[in-house]
């Protein structure tokens, strides 16, 4: 199974670059510009997925729209943030969520605990 797959809680946002044909915002033909899915998991973001185009069937929020980037998050036990990667690219394999992914960039955070 791939990694974050499993959605327990989500959010979704969509984000638009100017208004559809009739040139009025907030209506029927208004084109999504990219639109994000938030995965989270006891109140912690663990996986975010970006798309950026509407895929083959050129219809938005459908199996084939491509992925811009997804950035994944590890935290502890306590709920503090430990790790965050950002992958732009399927990888050799052509598949997304695999262990070949190509990484964009990563952030590693370190816990200090203080005596009182």
């Amino acid at each position: 199974m791939a990694w974050g797959l499993v959605f327990t809680s989500n959010r979704e946002e969509v984000g638009y670059e100017k208004p559809g044909s009739d040139q009025i915002w907030y209506t029927a033909d208004d084109e999504p510009h990219y639109y994000t899915l938030y995965s989270y998991r006891q109140k912690s973001l663990h996986l975010q997925i970006t798309y950026t185009e509407p895929g083959s069937d050129n219809k938005w929020f459908t199996e084939d729209d491509e992925i811009a980037e997804y950035i994944k998050r590890k935290f502890n036990y306590d709920g503090a943030l430990l790790k965050e990667e950002s992958f732009n690219g399927p990888g050799p394999d052509q598949t997304w969520f695999t262990y070949d992914d190509v990484m964009d960039w990563f952030i590693h955070y370190e816990l200090q605990v203080f005596p009182r």
